[in-house]
């Protein structure tokens, strides 16, 4: 049979509904679907059921991929990120399965953890994501202007920031702009329409972040895209980037917006830290966060989003004194042009009616009292939340 890698993840897509996440642990396989984890037994293929020693395989099969795409060797070591990739013919053709990497040892190194989410297809466009234009329309704005910025997309892991972001890009490569990617790992291959994009893999086609901006920023790009903000030198380089023309936007595993911005703060050293962070406070387009939940009926996914508009004057004054704490008082703000969860639920009830109060209300991001407060409050500015 040769490879067992392809067949058994092959087996485990075909096999469950909704999958995200397959997991290889040993000799054991297990999904995840809807945020649940399941043990999967009575894989076959070919008519064979599939082995304890099959999945052991296929876990160190994909590993061993991963580690020799980055030059590493596999045996010295403990932990692992990347991507796997493998063609399949269906009756409809030839297909391409991608699917994101961690791998981990345990039991004293003697065994494997192997983590893969499966990257679908990206179909889906800002408008499928409930995006109010008020929170996307400034990074159109700046790239008709030719001016350069950051934005951040922000959220805990699962929220939605991958995809979101791919949306963004896509709608982006609508227009005449060159647009450089650097993920870890290329999460959704991106075609252009009008525009062109290059997509670079960290620790394949170059090795860090912040090396790949560096370079980035001499390819003459409108839009450098970081998949991932994790160290002062990737901080210094985007803030660079943003300050010298390029709208700059990246991904981080952030709560909210002021955690975000003293995330950011943190990773710089002291003697850097003022000079890196008023670039920062001064090149700031927004931050955008995001969130998804299953709905108690289980009917699609319930999507929602906050947005820090940095572009208010009363926001970037706090922003270029370093006062993040008090960045909180106008996020409620729909008048400065931020956008609270509550809002977004409340855009979503009077234009689209995708979901109800209650479905809302089960986020337990807010109260009923906040949504129908943030109901009132997009009825009376209708206008400002369409962008206009």
């Amino acid at each position: 049979m040769g490879k067992i890698a392809p067949y058994v993840l092959y087996g485990a897509v075909k096999t469950v509904p909704g999958l995200s996440d397959v997991v290889l642990k040993g000799g054991k396989i297990y999904v995840i679907s809807s945020k649940r984890i399941k043990r999967l037994k009575g894989l076959k293929i070919g008519g064979r059921e599939l082995t304890e020693e099959d999945f052991r395989k296929a876990g160190e099969e994909i590993a061993r991929s991963v580690a020799e795409a980055r030059g590493l060797n596999f045996d010295d070591l403990t932990d692992l990120d990347g991507g796997y990739a493998f063609t399949i013919k269906e009756k409809d053709g030839v297909k391409e399965y991608r699917f994101r990497v961690n791998a981990g040892r345990y039991d004293d190194g003697k065994n494997l953890l192997v983590t893969l989410r499966w990257l679908k297809e990206h179909r889906w466009t800002v408008k499928d994501y409930f995006l109010t234009p008020l929170s996307v329309n400034p990074v159109f704005k700046r790239l008709r202007s030719n001016l350069g910025g950051l934005y951040l997309v922000i959220g805990p892991t699962g929220s939605g920031k991958s995809t979101v972001t791919a949306a963004l890009i896509k709608e982006i490569l609508k227009g005449p702009y060159n647009v450089i990617t650097l993920e870890d790992p290329i999460e959704y291959r991106l075609y252009p329409d009008v525009g062109e994009i290059t997509q670079r893999e960290v620790g394949i086609d170059t090795p860090t972040f912040a090396r790949g901006l560096k370079s980035a920023m001499r390819q003459n790009p409108n839009v450098i895209f970081v998949g991932e903000v994790r160290d002062e030198e990737t901080v210094e380089a985007l803030a660079q980037a943003a300050d010298t023309g390029h709208v700059v936007i990246a991904t981080l595993h952030t709560e909210s917006p002021k955690d975000t911005l003293e995330r950011l703060q943190g990773l710089i050293s002291a003697g850097k830290r003022e000079s890196v962070m008023r670039v920062i406070g001064k090149t700031l387009i927004g931050v955008l966060g995001i969130r998804m939940f299953d709905p108690p009926e289980g009917k699609g996914k319930i999507i929602l989003h906050e947005y820090l508009n940095a572009e208010a004057p009363n926001i970037r004054s706090l922003l270029l004194k370093g006062e993040f704490s008090q960045i909180v008082t106008y996020q409620n703000s729909l008048k400065l042009g931020c956008i609270s969860f509550a809002v977004s639920a409340a855009y979503q009830l009077e234009f689209f009616k995708n979901f109800t109060e209650k479905d809302f209300l089960s986020t337990g991001l807010f109260d009923r009292e906040e949504l129908r407060d943030a109901l009132m409050q997009v009825r009376q500015n209708k206008k400002l939340l369409m962008g206009e």
